[in-house]
């Protein structure tokens, strides 16, 4: 369960490190959302670590685990990772459409 935690600190991360290596590579000023963001992203750090987020592994089939989920931040995570890294790829295709090659 400890490597769980682990490896789930490094999936709540990676959209924000996606978002602000796309503020860095376009050269985007606005960091007051950034750091709002890092700043949601670090509840859920905690929360991961305080077993606030609520998630067991289940084993299913004799070889797959699969995350049981018993509280309703998992789903907050899982639609806030998908927002951020969305909001990143449409900030990161605007300033490549707009560039000259």
């Amino acid at each position: 369960m400890f490597w769980t935690k682990i490896a789930l600190i490094g999936v709540i991360f990676t959209p924000v490190v996606f978002l602000q290596i796309v503020y860095i590579l376009c050269n985007i000023k606005k960091r007051f959302f950034l750091f709002t963001i890092y700043f949601i992203t670090g509840f859920f750090g905690v929360t991961d670590v305080t077993d606030t987020l609520n998630t067991k592994l289940q084993l299913i089939d004799g070889y797959l685990y699969y995350p049981l989920v018993n509280g309703w931040l998992y789903p907050l995570l899982c639609f806030g990772w998908i927002v951020t890294t969305a909001y990143g790829s449409y900030k990161l295709f605007g300033v490549y459409r707009n560039s000259r090659v």
